[in-house]
């Protein structure tokens, strides 16, 4: 069966070279603060694990399952009020990052209906943070590695977009990445097929997937 994509626009998407110096960068400043740290979970929940920011926003400690052979996030209610399961087994070093950050919420004696991703700040630990602030913290990681024009270009959802078409690259199939996506139909993932997020990059394997 044959899919008609409409044109997606590229700069919509990071390059993989953009995204492992983010990664790097991130990485780095991770080891200074509990916020870093919190940047680099934030920048893999959108690039690597493909999530929207409302998602983001509202993900619980129990959402993030890392007891079974398959580890997953479990979106409750995703767009359309949609559930949906996104495997965590892709990227070994976005699953490490992201049970570190659990482990660090639960010694906060976070209870797992509480937010994934928080305030942290003394008097406000634990608080969810806004769509808006997360937005902003994402433009401000884009910010430590883009040019200014190359920041203006992206968004958090370019994470998504980003995802969404490495993974394609690499061989996974429309309908994993529709389900993974939570898209209604595959003709919408589909726009993702004939983007080139490399094309003139030098391609790095920055999301280290799984064969």
């Amino acid at each position: 069966m044959s899919y008609t994509a409409h044109r997606f626009d590229p700069s919509k998407i990071l390059s993989t070279s953009e995204i492992a110096a983010l990664l790097s960068e991130l990485e780095r400043r991770a080891k200074r603060s509990i916020n870093s740290q919190m940047n680099f979970v934030l920048f893999r929940l959108s690039c690597c694990v493909g999530l929207r920011v409302s998602e983001i926003a509202s993900l619980q400690l129990r959402d993030v399952v890392l007891t079974d052979v398959r580890p997953r996030i479990v979106v409750r209610a995703g767009k359309g009020q949609k559930r949906r399961k996104i495997p965590l087994w892709l990227d070994r070093q976005t699953l490490s990052e992201i049970a570190a950050w659990k482990v660090l919420r639960e010694s906060q004696d976070a209870a797992c209906t509480d937010p994934f991703i928080c305030n942290q700040r003394k008097k406000s630990l634990g608080q969810p943070l806004s769509v808006r602030a997360l937005q902003y913290r994402f433009k401000t990681v884009l910010a430590w590695c883009l040019e200014p024009g190359r920041v203006e270009q992206l968004s958090i959802h370019s994470g998504r977009h980003s995802f969404a078409s490495h993974l394609l690259k690499k061989g996974f199939s429309l309908v994993q990445v529709r389900d993974w996506l939570g898209h209604s139909s595959i003709s919408t993932t589909s726009v993702y097929l004939h983007v080139d997020p490399d094309e003139g990059e030098e391609v790095l394997d920055a999301f280290q997937f799984a064969g």
